[in-house]
């Protein structure tokens, strides 16, 4: 039997990325376990899709101190350069998840889009819409389930 082409890994990685920007963060960052050539290219995305605060991926969230990434001087450049829109889903208002929100829009320089859709919890809106952005143009908007 003839062994069949590997024809999307012919790609170029811009498409690969804008395939990729479509699925869940924590899927897209999956593909990483691919080859070599796909370790990293869920961080060049320019969309991430959280639903939940499981699906941060760990490189990007510390276990053990959350405060540190949060004020890290060292910002993942998938997030800092190429992050153009962020979904949030179900956020509950859970500190973690504000903080998350608040990391993005303090270190996203190219965000447009930050889009959140939370459990009610009008609290979020107010704080976020407070938070030091370092995108200029980054239209936030926060939605109530």
């Amino acid at each position: 039997m003839a062994e069949e082409e590997d024809i999307i890994s012919t790609l170029p990685d811009a498409i690969l990325c804008h395939i990729l920007s479509f699925l869940e963060t924590n899927y897209a960052d999956a593909t990483s376990v691919l080859s070599k050539r796909w370790n990293h290219l869920w961080r060049s995305v320019h969309t991430l899709r959280f639903i939940t605060q499981d699906d941060v991926p760990k490189d990007i969230r510390e276990d053990d101190d959350i405060e540190d990434w949060v004020d890290s001087d060292v910002v993942p450049e998938c997030l800092s350069l190429h992050l153009r829109t962020c979904n949030l889903f179900k956020l509950s208002g859970l500190q973690d998840e504000l903080m998350l929100a608040r990391y993005v829009l303090k270190n996203a320089r190219v965000l447009q889009t930050m889009k959140i859709w939370n459990n009610g919890q009008l609290e979020i809106k107010r704080i976020l819409f407070s938070a030091p952005k370092a995108s200029s143009v980054c239209k936030l908007m926060v939605y109530n389930d």
